[in-house]
């Protein structure tokens, strides 16, 4: 009983969170040039499903609908894939200064991001055009994942990833990437550069139903699949021996964590550019 009352007084601020969450998207759905009372946001979506309580504007349902939504919808998927993803950082690495940059994600889509940017002229791309507007995303997350497995071939030692080497590695790949990336922005033109520190800065401001549904899968497998491995984490921190010897599958879980989070971290770079310190700051909140 009192295991019970435990968990049910653990889980009131996540349900109260949850519900905080819906009141900010609300609010959120009604900020910009066109302003949609929260109620009348309310009622726009209500519309959809055909049960409308009054009038609806068609300009503020078309605003909410193909802006605003899929804005929303996107920034809560990146969020919770950082924030998730931090969180088992810091517990797979002990570290509660750790976040997924710190393994080379956010730099390796960075340097990607870098020379599309740079050789699209040279390759006659078009990235605001099919096909070329999916060149940028598709680098990005490709080359977070490359840089991921740097880290992770870098810090296999005897067949057991290290802890330690993790974090040298994963710092040693971000100095690497961001010098070359600083190498290609050298060459850039002013266009270019433009181009590259605004896509730096991150941003929501590209979303659309296609980009929320392509990261979707992306974000939410990672989060339910690191969620389930909170209790190994838990673990982690007595130590690896310790973990092994209460039947925790050390290696396996390195592993499994590992890609999670180079998915869901990857997923979210390629979408919104690098959005800074939600991996390091959300776990603590």
């Amino acid at each position: 009983q009192a295991g019970m009352i435990h968990t049910m007084r653990s889980s009131v601020p996540l349900y109260g969170l949850a519900v905080l969450l819906i009141l900010i998207s609300f609010v959120a759905f009604g900020q910009g040039a066109v302003r949609i009372p929260p109620a009348q946001c309310l009622n726009i979506l209500l519309d959809k499903i055909g049960i409308a309580l009054g009038p609806v504007d068609a300009q503020q349902q078309a605003v909410l609908l193909s802006i605003r939504l899929p804005r929303v919808l996107l920034a809560i998927l990146v969020g919770a894939g950082l924030g998730v993803s931090g969180a088992a950082t810091q517990g797979l690495l002990r570290n509660p200064l750790a976040d997924p940059s710190l393994i080379g994600i956010s730099s390796g889509g960075a340097l990607a991001a870098t020379a599309v940017f740079v050789l699209s002229d040279t390759l006659a791309v078009n990235l605001s055009r099919y096909p070329g507007m999916f060149a940028l995303p598709a680098a990005a997350f490709g080359g977070g994942l490359i840089t991921t497995i740097a880290v992770y071939k870098l810090s296999r030692v005897s067949g057991r990833m290290v802890i330690g080497v993790i974090l040298l590695a994963g710092i040693a790949i971000n100095a690497i990437a961001q010098a070359f990336s600083s190498l290609l922005s050298f060459y850039a033109t002013d266009t270019q550069i433009r181009s590259i520190t605004f896509w730096r800065l991150g941003s929501l401001g590209g979303a659309t139903w296609l980009s929320v549904a392509v990261i979707a899968p992306f974000i939410l497998i990672p989060v339910i699949g690191l969620t389930t491995q909170s209790r190994a984490l838990n673990t982690f921190l007595l130590g690896e021996s310790e973990a092994f010897h209460l039947g925790i599958r050390v290696e396996r879980v390195k592993r499994l964590v590992i890609v999670l989070v180079a998915m869901a971290a990857g997923a979210s770079v390629a979408v919104t550019g690098i959005i800074g310190f939600v991996g390091l700051v959300v776990p603590h909140m």
